[in-house]
């Protein structure tokens, strides 16, 4: 838990490098806010994320990072 593994973290393009480097594993989603889909993703997300300790789930605004 101390790396961020159990919760779903936003992180910022600065972030990015060091936070998966440092994990086995990793899922990232790069959302759009005016996608309808990514809203659907970010939900089912933020539920998984606990039950996958195994794993580092983190999102990341696509705007924001080229």
């Amino acid at each position: 838990m101390a790396k961020g593994h159990g919760h779903y973290s936003e992180i910022v393009e600065e972030e990015f490098l060091p936070a998966v480097t440092k994990t086995k594993f990793c899922v990232v989603h790069f959302y759009h806010q005016d996608f309808e889909r990514c809203k659907i993703i970010d939900h089912h997300l933020k539920k998984i994320a606990p039950a996958h300790m195994e794993a580092r789930i983190m999102i990341i605004n696509a705007e924001k990072c080229p």
